[in-house]
């Protein structure tokens, strides 16, 4: 096994992205704004994983995110 250094996540270009949207617009976000003005959040920001010990639910939902904040963690995970 392989062992990789990475630069800590705060170098990378896809953070400053994030920090940016972050400074310029997640601080406007409001949980109750978001599910008033999208009916179908619940869906589009859960997972639901089925295996043979039981089912484990992820749910992003009850988070201060919207689809570009979801969007800038998955480009700051690739």
């Amino acid at each position: 096994m392989s062992h990789l250094k990475r630069a800590p996540l705060i170098s990378e270009k896809s953070w400053a992205s994030l920090q940016e949207y972050y400074d310029s617009h997640g601080k406007n976000l409001r949980m109750i704004d978001m599910f008033s003005e999208d009916p179908d959040r619940f869906k589009k920001f859960s997972v639901s994983l089925e295996s043979g010990h039981g089912n484990l639910l992820l749910d992003y939902s009850k988070n201060i995110i919207d689809q570009s904040t979801m969007n800038k963690l998955l480009e700051l995970v690739c």
